[in-house]
């Protein structure tokens, strides 16, 4: 029993090879260690960080915050001309790559066929080839993002030869409500839609008499109105362009106006606003700020910041890593370390052996890239050594099980 303690002490010292957190220390020019008291919870609090926004359909009152509309000056707009389509978040590109060029990997994927690659567009308003890197293309037309492509596979010296092609439109879109057969929202594609195929795919006018019913197009702030009859007679009307973010509604009962039943499709809107940012996120697409928990916890992971709100030391500890591990992480040794500059570093230090100290865990806010750390008790490490020189009978008996 003496030679298996004089062992086990010898041991200890490979308790330098535990992780800790300290001043000493050759990447970084300054390291400092901050205890973490009311006052430098304060400080640390003073670092000035936006929390990042949900889309405005996620809001109580949706998109459309006490929208007021106003009647357009001039009839029902007849324009013949809209802007080339323009890429935005949402979209899918199809990338396909001469027979003879090796097709790249690509980050976003989400689907292939034997010669292309389908990359979204992800909420930073770019696609993620991984030979190129990030490449922004939201708000660009197809020719300016296959030029942009282009020119970043010849600065890559990689074969440029490929074409671009936009595979689902999810950023640009219009709808039509009222009294329809179906309510829709239609993506807008690269041919231009005119008001009369809008409707017809919304399934056309479901009413028996269109004597009194009247088309209502929302556009931005203004709306335009003209009867249905005059719209059915007037190949000019019919024709109009849809632009991106128009509300048709057809109204058929004069007892509800265009701004309620607009308010109906703003709701509608809302809906898909939300639905298509969850899928996003799911895939990744979304951008998000994150922290990182390491060392003796219950689950090492990184730690999402919520949207529009700040999370907490506490709110990581507990809800994303299960808590200290016990037994094995030191309470008294948490730490958060936080980069103030290429070469500076602060870490927090956080000793709840004293359970009283937890207190400061709920108010010591979190920032993007932060890093959690839990170092392990002393004993813990004795316990490994033990673990790597006898095995587990030996052990039991040392400890008299």
């Amino acid at each position: 029993m003496g030679l298996l303690l004089l062992l086990v002490l010898s041991g200890c010292g490979r308790d330098s090879l535990a992780q800790r957190v300290s001043a000493n220390n050759s990447v970084f020019d300054e390291v400092l260690v901050v205890e973490l008291t009311p006052a430098t919870v304060q400080r640390a609090n003073a670092a000035p960080y936006q929390p990042r926004r949900l889309p405005a359909a996620f809001s109580p009152q949706g998109i459309q915050t006490q929208r007021a509309l106003t009647r357009a000056p001039g009839d029902w707009p007849t324009d013949r001309q809209v802007a080339p389509y323009k890429i935005g978040v949402g979209d899918v590109l199809g990338l396909v790559r001469a027979p003879d060029v090796q097709l790249p990997s690509v980050g976003a994927e989400r689907a292939t066929t034997s010669q292309e690659t389908l990359l979204q567009v992800e909420a930073s308003g770019q696609i993620d080839v991984t030979e190129l890197g990030p490449v922004r293309v939201e708000d660009l037309t197809l020719s300016e993002a296959r030029d942009v492509l282009r020119l970043r596979f010849v600065e890559a010296q990689i074969d440029p030869r490929f074409e671009l092609s936009v595979r689902e439109f999810n950023a640009r879109r219009a709808s039509v409500s009222g009294a329809v057969t179906q309510p829709i929202v239609i993506p807008l594609q690269i041919a231009p839609l005119t008001f009369a195929e809008a409707l017809a795919l919304a399934g056309d006018i479901n009413v028996r008499d269109g004597s009194g019913v009247q088309l209502a197009l929302t556009r931005g702030d203004q709306e335009f109105a003209v009867d249905l009859e005059t719209f059915r007679s007037s190949s000019r009307l019919r024709r109009g362009l849809v632009r991106d973010g128009d509300q048709i509604v057809v109204r058929a009962d004069d007892s509800r106006d265009a701004t309620q039943l607009v308010s109906e499709e703003d709701r509608r809107r809302d809906s898909d606003v939300r639905s298509r940012f969850e899928q996003s996120q799911e895939f990744g697409a979304v951008d998000q700020d994150y922290v990182y928990i390491a060392g003796e916890v219950e689950q090492q992971r990184r730690f999402p910041l919520p949207f529009e709100t700040r999370a907490t030391l506490a709110d990581a500890l507990f809800d994303g890593s299960n808590g200290v591990s016990s037994g094995v992480g030191n309470p008294g040794e948490i730490y958060v370390i936080r980069s103030l500059g290429p070469d500076r570093i602060v870490a927090y230090h956080l000793s709840a052996n004293n359970a009283v100290n937890l207190t400061l865990a709920t108010l010591t806010e979190l920032r993007p890239n932060d890093m959690i750390f839990v170092a392990e008790r002393p004993i813990a490490t004795w316990n490994r050594v033990l673990q790597s020189v006898f095995p587990s009978p030996v052990i039991s008996l040392a400890r008299g099980i």
